[in-house]
């Protein structure tokens, strides 16, 4: 009996064990993970201080936007699972939602776009290769777990 228990832990600490630990690792989200890929730029002061200022000033639109698409994801739901439903009703939500997520969007590339002029050409270099291996890694963890 002891020695299939031993065999049983053995299985799982081998083959188990390291499957979940890479489910569950995951990189800061958001703001946050962009704020840690600009750190490996090595940016001077200057830079730091107008991507900041870039940062606050689109942090203002989207605090005003991301409130209201959740409410609007909540309102999409409420009608799928409402038992008067009707098409137009489902369409219309869906709109608003598409809308919303749309105008993120376009503000997260104006964001990024106003970023990119503050950075070197080298710069941006390092940070189009770290995105290239980040989608590599996401694109191996997601097709071949």
């Amino acid at each position: 009996m002891k020695k299939l228990i031993f065999k049983f832990t053995a299985i799982f600490l081998i083959f188990i064990l390291p499957t979940s630990v890479l489910a569950f690792k995951k990189e800061p989200l958001g703001i946050f993970q962009g704020l840690l890929l600009l750190k490996k730029l090595d940016l001077s002061k200057a830079q730091v201080d107008q991507i900041i200022n870039i940062l606050e000033k689109y942090k203002i639109k989207r605090n005003l936007l991301i409130p209201e698409l959740i409410k609007a994801r909540r309102n999409l739901n409420r009608i799928i699972h409402s038992e008067d439903k009707t098409e137009d009703d489902i369409r219309r939500a869906f709109r608003k939602v598409s809308r919303i997520r749309e105008d993120l969007i376009v503000l997260n590339a104006k964001m990024i776009k106003e970023i990119k002029e503050v950075l070197t050409e080298e710069q941006i270099n390092i940070l189009e290769r770290i995105r290239k291996k980040r989608r590599f890694r996401k694109y191996f963890i997601e097709n071949f777990k």
